[in-house]
């Protein structure tokens, strides 16, 4: 039998679904960010981090990679995808804790 681990959120936790990232979905653009300026929770020693959606598919981790646009210390916002840059008939979007 499988043990699974379990991370408990915070009461005060901000779990964000299915938020639309702004980005031109153009056949070349591959950085989507996270609208008005929110930042993610992105820790992989806690569990909590970034999933990324091409469409209705959940994206695996080794199809995007989550940057601070702004530089090291100033908050998780944007996903980059490397496996792939959707087309204007595609929708990219993301679940998140927000920071």
């Amino acid at each position: 039998m499988a043990v699974v681990a379990r991370v408990r959120a915070p009461a005060t936790a901000k779990f964000r679904d299915q938020v639309i990232l702004d980005g031109a979905l153009n056949g070349n653009n591959r950085d989507y960010l996270i609208p008005d300026g929110e930042k993610a929770v992105h820790n992989m020693n806690n569990g909590f981090k970034i999933k990324a959606y091409h469409n209705t598919r959940r994206l695996q981790e080794t199809e995007f990679v989550v940057l601070e646009s702004g530089g090291s210390g100033t908050g998780f916002d944007t996903v980059r995808l490397t496996a792939f840059a959707p087309l204007s008939t595609g929708k990219v979007f993301a679940d998140f804790v927000a920071a």
